[in-house]
This record gives C-alpha cells, sequence and structure tokens, in this order.
C-alpha cells in the first residue's frame, strides 16, 4: 500500500498586526543575518494589508502560541 505524499502551505505568522518589514527585522535579529531588500511602488492590485490565519499550523504543529 502506496501512501501519498502531501505539500501544506502553513501561515506560520499570527495574524496579530505585522508588518513584513518588521518580520525581516526579527529574523536578522535572531539569526544575527542581513537580508538584502528594497521598497518600490505599490504595484496594481496590491492590497493596503494582508492578515495571515495560523489556525491551521497551531492544529497541525501545536507549537505555535
Amino acid at each position: 500500500m502506496t501512501e501519498k505524499s502531501q505539500i501544506l502551505t502553513l501561515n506560520l505568522v499570527p495574524g496579530k498586526n505585522t508588518s513584513v518589514l518588521k518580520f525581516i527585522k526579527i529574523f536578522e535579529r535572531i539569526n544575527n543575518f542581513k537580508v538584502l531588500y528594497s521598497f518600490d511602488e505599490r504595484r496594481k492590485g496590491d492590497h493596503p494589508f494582508v492578515v495571515a490565519d495560523d489556525s491551521l499550523a497551531k492544529s497541525i504543529l501545536n507549537c505555535i502560541p
């Protein structure tokens, strides 16, 4: 019997007001690593903000506060 492999996409970011830039800064501090990034103009269709839903990750991983 062969099991099918699964690919899951999980949001690991809690649905709190946090910018991408803030996460970059946190990542840099924790990993002692400089992330290269640049700012550009908003593209047509870009949303002003997006809130991630981490409920699936919480239920599967049982390790996200």
